[in-house]
């Protein structure tokens, strides 16, 4: 597989300018909580915003892949820092083993991991 950055993403991190960034990411076994947390961080059920989907099962299609960037405090004053949540696919999928590179391989997970480290305030 290959990493790359979408447009939107990318769009809306130059929009960011010269603010502050404090990057959190949310990384963990698959059906852990990482999306549900990341709705309660960022404040949206309180809100009333929609909630970021969550998959349901393992295999369910609405399941995170890859990593996920959703942004708080971007609305604030521009002195405020931008709080970036980086939502990880979940680690441990059905038949992760070492060598496999599949989509829930444990190689795959440890590249994620080692990604989300590398861009992030704290893990």
């Amino acid at each position: 597989y290959k990493l790359e950055v979408c447009p939107e993403a990318a769009t809306a991190l130059e929009s960011m300018g010269q603010r502050g960034v404090v990057a959190i990411a949310l990384c963990g076994t698959c059906q852990s909580g990482k999306t549900y947390l990341a709705n309660h961080l960022l404040d949206r059920p309180q809100q009333g915003l929609p909630v970021l989907q969550v998959g349901g099962s393992l295999w369910s299609t609405t399941r995170t892949e890859g990593v996920w960037l959703w942004a708080g405090g971007a609305d604030k004053d521009d002195r405020s820092p931008v709080i970036l949540l980086l939502d990880c696919e979940g680690f441990g999928g059905a038949g992760a083993s070492v060598t496999d590179n599949s989509c829930h391989g444990a190689s795959r997970d440890m590249q994620l991991l080692a990604l989300c480290w590398l861009l992030s305030s704290a893990v």
